[in-house]
């Protein structure tokens, strides 16, 4: 049981950095945006990626292990932020929204990765939380495009 738990802690260690990192970007979005929509956006984003930690942090303990504070090392999503900081410094908004549907889809990726990894067997509740978590972000996702989409 104690390999299960290991793996599964770390699976969702890992989610638990791709929405730190998500949150850590749409603050700076949050900085930089002009546009009240936009900014009102990316504040739901944050709190979306906040209420994400939150309830995998519990799962994390309540598996027995250590919930992960930092970002990640991957850079991934960094570099899509930057993208992000660079178009608001232009004032390129469409630029701004391709790069958050970029970071959308990078973590949308990280989730689809541990649903698929296994985490079902070991955890029908982690599953239905990362799943739940997953449409969430896909709606963000569906958002943004629309906004990108519009302009």
């Amino acid at each position: 049981m104690m390999d299960t738990n290991e793996h599964l802690v770390t699976q969702v260690n890992k989610i638990i950095q791709t929405n730190i990192d998500r949150r850590e970007g749409y603050e700076k979005a949050v900085d930089q945006a002009k546009e009240p929509q936009l900014k009102a956006f990316f504040e739901d984003c944050c709190k979306q990626s906040n209420e994400n930690i939150n309830e995998l942090r519990q799962i994390v303990i309540q598996h027995g292990g250590s919930p992960v504070t930092d970002t990640s090392t991957a850079g991934d999503l960094y570099r899509i932020w930057m993208d992000v900081k660079s178009a608001l410094s232009l004032s390129n908004t469409k630029a701004v929204l391709q790069s958050c549907e970029r970071g959308e889809d990078v973590a949308l990726s990280a989730y689809r990765d541990i649903v698929e990894s296994g985490v079902r067997a070991e955890s029908v509740m982690v599953h239905s939380v990362l799943k739940r978590q997953e449409d969430g972000i896909l709606t963000m996702h569906n958002r943004v495009k629309s906004l990108r989409d519009a302009r």
